[in-house]
Order: structure tokens, then sequence, then C-alpha cells
């Protein structure tokens, strides 16, 4: 009888040892796809971000042309306005 016990103990360890690397496997696949996931939107936040300072150099060096232009064009206007 004590015999039968403890087979049957080790039984039931054995199927709960099995049950629980199925769970820890399949969390670690669902750990694996959401590291993925993040990823994938790392990069493309990534990506937008050098977008959108390659925008704003662009637009930084227009307003550089324009200040310049302005500051020409207003001497030019001084100078007539001086004649």
């Amino acid at each position: 009888m004590e015999q039968e016990v403890i087979d049957l103990l080790r039984a039931l360890q054995g199927e709960m040892d099995r049950r629980f690397n199925g769970l820890q496997s399949e969390l670690a696949k669902r750990f694996n796809a959401i590291d993925d996931r993040f990823e994938r939107v790392d990069a493309r936040i990534d990506s937008l971000h050098n977008e959108m300072l390659t925008n704003f150099d662009y637009v930084f060096h227009r307003l550089d042309a324009v200040s310049i232009e302005y500051t020409s064009l207003n001497a030019a206007v001084r100078r007539l306005e001086a004649r």
C-alpha cells in the first residue's frame, strides 16, 4: 500500500513537472513574441525620429537662408532710402 502511494505521488509529480515545463515553454514563446513586437515598434519609432530630424534640419536650413535674404534685402532698402 505504501509503495502504491509513493508510486502515485511520483506519477503525479511527473505529470506536474510535464505541465509546468509546457507552461514555461508557452510563456517563453509569448514573451519572445512580445519582445519581437517591441523591437518592430522601436524600429518604426527610430525611423520616424530620423525622418523628423531630417525635416527639422531642412526647415532650419531654409529659415537660415530666409534670414540671410531678409538681412540682405533690409540692407538694400536702407541704401536706397539713404540716397
